[in-house]
Formats: C-alpha cells, structure tokens, sequence
C-alpha cells in the first residue's frame, strides 16, 4: 500500500493519497453511491453521529468519496506546511471540504465567517458570480462590503484604515477574467494585522501554480469544475484552510444545514481528474508559454516587465519552479512558487 511522503511530487500524491483504503485495497477507489450507512451496533451509531468516532451515516453529512477528495485537494494546497514540519501529521495542518459548484464554496465561506453588522474587504475584479453576492446579496443580509479597486498593498492598506474591524480579507488571483494580480504575502500580513482572516480563489491559478496558504492565507476556494477536474465532466467546489479546526466546525456547520454537497460520483469523477492534474497543468503552462513567443503578444496581450501585474506574477507564481512571467496563470512570485 502506499505511503504518504512530503517529498513526493503532486504526480505521485493525486494519484495514489488514499487510493488504497477501502477493504477491498483496490488500487481506484470505489464508488459509494449510497444515500445511508448502516452499523454492526447502536453504540457505533451514536458514535458516528455525535462525532466522536469516525465513519459515516448520511451521505449529506459525509461519505467516503467526498472525504477523499476533500483531502486529496487539501494535500496538494498545504503541502508547503506539511513538507515544513519535521514529523508532519497532515490532517492537524491543513483540511478541506468539498461541494456541490464553487459558489457554493464561496457563498459557504462567506456566510460561516460573517454575519450582520460585519465587514468584508474585496477586491472589485473577482469572478461575476461573486461580484454578484457581495454586491447585492451580502448586504441585503446586513454585511458590509468594502470594494478594492487598487489591487497593490497600499490600495489594501488604506482599505483596513477605513474598516480597520473588517472580519475578512476576499481575493482572487488571477482573477476570472480580467487576470488581476494581488500579493498574496502582503495582504495577509495587512489582513492578520488587523486581526482578519484572508481567504482567496485560486481557482485559475491552482497548487501546481500557487499556493495562497504558503503565503499566509488562510482560507482557499477552488471550481473543481476547471482545472483541478479538468475533463468538463462536473461542476464542484472545494474549500481548504490552514485551521483545520474552522472546516471541521464553522463551515461543517453550514455543509450540514445548507446541504450544498457533490454526489459521491461527481467527487469520483473529480478524484479520477487529479490523476491527470499535473501533467495537464504543465502542457497548459507550456502551450500557453509557445502561443505568448511565437504570436509575440508580451506587451499586447499579457504583463510584460514594464506592466501592472508584473512584479508581483515574478515573486509569487511558478510554472513548476520555472518562471514564466509572460503569462499570469502559470508564472508566480518567487515566495510563492509552486514546487
């Protein structure tokens, strides 16, 4: 069977992190369509329930299939914390929980980390649907929305000035569509300076290109339906955090009540993509890489050396530790490069 190693590459560890449990140690995980599970006792029942054993019961509230997903996604943004600790115990760094689209990730991030009378810092470039709520959506329900429309540190800081009781920081990096670029590193320090988390979407960008948690994030959202499924075949959602705590409570909280989850085919389709996910991320960098060069598009079509976006695309984003600052999705700042 296989054994976890932070040394591994993202190819080894989508495809083989958890394959392998289930009783029958089959090499692909099987399906559990089911809607209910049963228990060899009542005692195991009321464990399972009142979470204080492991196992599952209703497929709403857990499943195999989800759950392997949901840490398969968590390994790959939090593998810079795991290969950080000497003896690391991945489920005590980083965890995740996955559903149904990623607005439904989003929405459940923002509804389990704000009510009425909050405030939410966002920047104004981030994907429609998104827009959407926190425009006309969040405040209906009482939450106030502070728009960024200067995406650099100092556009940021003066944000908090003016809301220096902002409960979440909200960015999105690149952002769909408009490739908008925020530096990650800084605002999380802007962020948990005054006392707010930062959640991102890295949605565009991925763990084989960025990694938000690395760069002090502490919340990221993903649309499994893109590129970290990759085959069109679903939509879904997934949210990671480095509070491990905040995804078993806080925002289980809100997958309990509000139900937003995948089917367990859908995550099984979306497990069977990750198989390709590194392989997939590095054809998409290089084709995209040979369009840039050979139509010579640097200074018309994406950041050049002299351009807004830049500095930070060199020190925050990496094609698989080589630099590729001609095009925002598969280049990243050097503190935030992928490896």
């Amino acid at each position: 069977m296989y054994q976890f190693s932070a040394s591994h590459s993202l190819g080894t560890l989508v495809t083989h992190i958890g394959e392998e449990e289930n009783p029958h140690h089959t090499h692909v995980s099987p399906i559990y369509q089911t809607s209910t599970f049963n228990f060899p006792d009542v005692s195991t029942g009321a464990g399972i329930v009142a979470r204080t054993q492991p196992g599952y019961y209703y497929t709403r509230l857990g499943n195999p299939n989800l759950n392997h997903l949901a840490h398969k996604i968590a390994i790959l943004e939090g593998i810079d914390l795991i290969r950080s600790q000497p003896t690391p115990d991945p489920e005590t760094l980083v965890a995740g929980q996955v559903f149904t689209s990623g607005m439904a990730a989003i929405t459940a991030v923002l509804f389990s980390m704000l009510k009425a009378g909050d405030t939410v810092i966002a920047q104004e470039a981030v994907y429609s649907a998104t827009f959407t709520f926190l425009k006309d959506i969040a405040p209906s329900l009482g939450i106030r929305v502070a728009w960024v429309h200067n995406l650099s540190p100092q556009g940021w800081e003066e944000a908090f000035r003016a809301y220096p009781h902002a409960r979440l920081a909200y960015a999105e990096t690149p952002a769909n569509p408009t490739m908008a670029m925020v530096d990650l590193s800084a605002l999380a320090e802007i962020a948990h300076r005054h006392n707010a988390w930062l959640a991102v979407d890295n949605t565009f960008a991925t763990p084989y290109c960025q990694r938000p948690l690395s760069l002090g994030a502490d919340i990221v959202v993903h649309s499994t339906t893109k590129f970290l499924s990759g085959h069109g075949a679903l939509t879904g959602g997934a949210v990671i955090s480095s509070h491990p705590d905040y995804i078993r409570n806080s925002l289980y909280k809100f997958v309990k009540t509000l139900g937003a989850i995948p089917s367990p085919f859908d995550s099984w389709l979306a497990n069977m993509g990750l198989k390709t996910f590194e392989l997939r991320m590095q054809r998409h960098c290089e084709n995209a890489l040979k369009v840039a060069f050979d139509w010579k598009v640097r200074k018309n079509l994406v950041a050049g050396k002299g351009e807004k976006g830049y500095q930070v695309i060199h020190f925050q984003q990496a094609f698989h530790g080589r630099f590729a600052p001609w095009h925002p999705p598969c280049s990243f700042p050097r503190r935030q490069r992928s490896k």
